[in-house]
């Protein structure tokens, strides 16, 4: 497949997108990195394919300095791997990961490949859904707070932070002062907007009712509760609380009045809805309503 290929100093934006009958990963090998090697690139999208092989190539084989954008869906990478895309860029400033089921390894190993742009970083979507780190005794999360220009943030609660026990304190845990404690030490300053997965708890068994039956798990109601009433002393900027499937829960309509006298919006999504303000808006002081007034 590399052998064609050349360099090319123009190209701006490449998608790299195999999808397969059988639903396997595309195996990229060493040799095909060079597909990859141009130096003015600033958005780049792999989608189901398996680049584990680029952990062998040199740490400055890519040149891409200029990259900002890095989307990866549905593959398979090591820690190392992703690093060697991630590292040639001076001013990384959008981050997507998604996997349908959950990352090819530990959520806590993306956090030193993604620390060095704490000062670029914007926006990050770290899309995965219960993912069994939120689950095992111990897991201490993803500390975000030195992301100091993260504007936007896509996340299981447990991801960011942890699960508890082995005396690791989380959320889903201890007093409603260690929850407050933990949102001040995990979350990123300056953050607007807070997109929050795998919130809900399923209905009980039984015949299938009419009427809405999931609703929010009492750990996630009480951590949205947090959120909204110290807003001040964590992200003051916090503008926007998206939960996702609102409208199939039965809403928690005791937070919608809470979240208004603190200028916060709570508002549903479906999986597959996205939202992308753009950068102008997420680094303007300025506010727009979901509505657009």
């Amino acid at each position: 497949m590399n052998r064609d290929m050349i360099r090319q100093p123009k190209l701006t934006n490449f998608v790299f997108w195999i999808e397969r009958v059988d639903q396997t990963f595309y195996r990229l090998s060493q040799e095909d990195a060079s597909l990859f090697r141009h130096p003015n690139l600033e958005r780049l999208r792999l989608f189901h394919v398996d680049f584990s092989s680029f952990e062998k190539i040199a740490e400055t084989y890519f040149q891409h300095e200029n990259l900002a954008t890095l989307i990866v869906e549905d593959s398979q990478y090591s820690p190392d791997a992703l690093n060697r895309i991630v590292s040639p860029s001076r001013n990384l400033k959008d981050v997507k990961i998604h996997d349908i089921y959950h990352p090819p390894f530990a959520p806590i190993h993306f956090l030193p490949i993604l620390t060095p742009y704490a000062a670029s970083l914007k926006v990050l979507r770290l899309e995965w859904r219960h993912h069994q780190s939120c689950y095992t005794p111990g897991f201490a999360g993803l500390d975000l707070s030195s992301f100091a220009v993260l504007r936007l943030l896509r996340i299981q609660p447990g991801i960011l932070l942890g699960s508890g026990g082995d005396g690791v304190e989380s959320y889903t845990t201890g007093t409603k002062l260690g929850l407050l404690k933990l949102v001040r030490s995990r979350f990123p300053p300056g953050l607007k907007i807070l997109l929050l997965e795998s919130l809900t708890i399923p209905p009980p068994p039984g015949p299938v009712r009419e009427e809405l039956d999931m609703v929010l798990s009492p750990k996630d109601l009480e951590l949205i509760r947090c959120l909204i009433e110290h807003k001040q002393s964590f992200a003051p900027k916090l503008h926007f609380i998206f939960m996702y499937y609102l409208d199939e829960m039965v809403e928690p309509e005791e937070l919608y009045e809470l979240a208004g006298k603190r200028g916060i919006e709570i508002c549903g999504l479906y999986q597959s809805d996205i939202i992308d303000p753009g950068l102008e808006y997420l680094d303007a002081d300025t506010y727009i309503s979901r509505d657009g007034e």
